[in-house]
């Protein structure tokens, strides 16, 4: 009955349609990891109500699909929940690096209190509340079937795009400041929806896969084929100066890797049922194309010298960023195997941190994301940090090996593994997945691979029968 299919076609578009509204809103609102942001306020009980509703659309089936997720993201939440556990006195003063904040218990008169494993319980339930907005993006993704994970593509996109275009209104000094959504962010900096410009250019650089993805998709004629490869490389001419205007070397030396996987990404687009002939793709004439489009940005950028003078030198605050990662190992082995404790970075950094090093501003993250997992959540971290790391290289292993018939879900497969190996590259010197709307993309990234995985498989399973 048409009645009957309306209603179980809306049922199955409605994890879709609930996960881009609320891409949408972490995208707007999630764009900074600290913990006094005010945004927060609204984002994470929005992020507890989609999980609720996820689960209750969860089926035993997308569980079994996806068990690998959920156990990385389980994993996560009880390690962040036993940092958060008060312990008897006689436990918590006997784990490791606990030696000053018992000579300071006992100063005060108050040996006998119960305390969690993280010497900042308060920073330790924001690490908490911090791992439901990429869960409820994964409780919605894995619902998806391919279409639907496929149709994420444009939504993202068109953030990336966004932020561009704001980071380009902010570098230009149009509205007056009134344009940065932060309070404290790189002021007079190209920071797009972020609040760092570091990830600002994480999210931009990421664009060159997806858009070599996007040109690969499939079309129903060659004018459709050569209207995609037109978009997609006329957007990549504009990622290019907007990469360059967020001042980040950090950003543009990662971006020409980006930018190298295009090849391995970009396939010929297929061609539905209503195929027709059409006039071939003059390639040289869209690279001209996007060439003078990308001049033209840049010529217009440069009168901003502020972001390219900052790719030539290097700043105080960058050279302490190398500085700093000594004295984090040396605090990092003081704790292990425990850890000091989720949240607890700057706190502990302080007792450690160097007299030469000491400034005005205090150092908010290691920027070195593996460094400070392994500082504050001791072996339990790493050991899933390494898990995670041992999935992408088999993802990695079965994309880059022989190619299979299906060019739409291995094209899915080489993005998803190519962003999460971005995103591991850029929390080596920095800290892009504590930002909420990051570390939901990072989610679809890999739910993206894994998905287009499992599809191969299928199809070569299928093929052999």
């Amino acid at each position: 009955m048409p009645g009957h299919f309306s209603r179980d076609k809306l049922k199955q578009d409605l994890p879709f349609w609930l996960l881009v509204i609320f891409l949408t809103m972490l995208f707007l609102t999630g764009g900074s990891p600290r913990a006094d942001v005010q945004s927060l306020v609204f984002v994470r009980p929005v992020s507890v109500l989609v999980l609720g509703i996820g689960l209750w659309w969860l089926t035993a089936q997308r569980l079994r699909q996806h068990r690998f997720h959920f156990a990385i993201a389980i994993a996560c939440l009880l390690l962040a929940l036993l940092h958060v556990v008060p312990l008897p006195p006689a436990i918590w003063q006997a784990l490791p690096g606990r030696e000053l904040a018992t000579e300071v218990e006992r100063a005060a008169g108050l040996s006998n209190q119960w305390r969690p494993i993280t010497l900042t319980p308060g920073n330790g339930w924001n690490a908490v509340f911090a791992i439901f907005p990429p869960l409820a993006t994964l409780v919605l993704a894995c619902q998806l079937d391919a279409n639907q994970r496929s149709g994420l593509l444009p939504v993202i996109l068109i953030a990336g795009l966004a932020s561009g275009v704001l980071g380009l209104l902010q570098a230009t000094g149009a509205g007056g400041g009134a344009l940065q959504p932060y309070r404290i962010t790189n002021s007079g900096a190209a920071t797009g929806l972020f609040a760092n410009r570091n990830h600002q250019a994480f999210f931009l650089l990421c664009m060159f896969p997806m858009l070599a993805l996007y040109a690969s998709g499939t079309a129903t004629d060659a004018e459709q084929a050569r209207l995609r490869a037109w978009l997609a490389l006329l957007a990549g001419a504009i990622i290019i100066p907007l990469l360059f205007v967020t001042g980040s070397r950090a950003g543009l030396l990662l971006g020409l890797f980006a930018i190298a996987t295009v090849p391995l990404i970009h396939a010929p687009p297929s061609f539905g049922p209503t195929k027709r002939k059409g006039r071939k793709i003059n390639l040289k004439w869209i690279f001209l194309a996007g060439a003078v489009v990308a001049l033209g940005f840049v010529s217009v950028l440069l009168s901003r010298a502020q972001a390219f003078e900052r790719l030539t030198s290097v700043s105080p605050g960058e050279e302490l960023r190398f500085k700093m990662w000594g004295p984090i190992a040396e605090a990092a082995w003081r704790y292990f195997p425990v850890g000091s404790g989720n949240g607890s970075f700057v706190e502990v950094y302080q007792i450690f941190e160097p007299h030469d090093l000491l400034g005005k501003n205090y150092v908010n993250h290691a920027h070195n994301d593996l460094l400070e997992i392994w500082l504050t959540t001791g072996l339990p971290g790493v050991l899933i940090i390494l898990v995670v790391m041992v999935a992408v290289a088999r993802l990695a292993w079965s994309a880059f090996g022989p190619s299979p018939h299906d060019k739409r879900a291995l094209g899915f497969l080489r993005t998803g593994v190519t962003l999460m190996v971005l995103a591991a590259v850029a929390s080596f010197f920095d800290y892009p997945l504590r930002t909420p709307s990051l570390a939901a993309f990072f989610v679809i990234a890999a739910v993206w691979a894994s998905g287009a995985q499992r599809r191969l498989g299928e199809t070569k399973r299928s093929g052999v029968a």
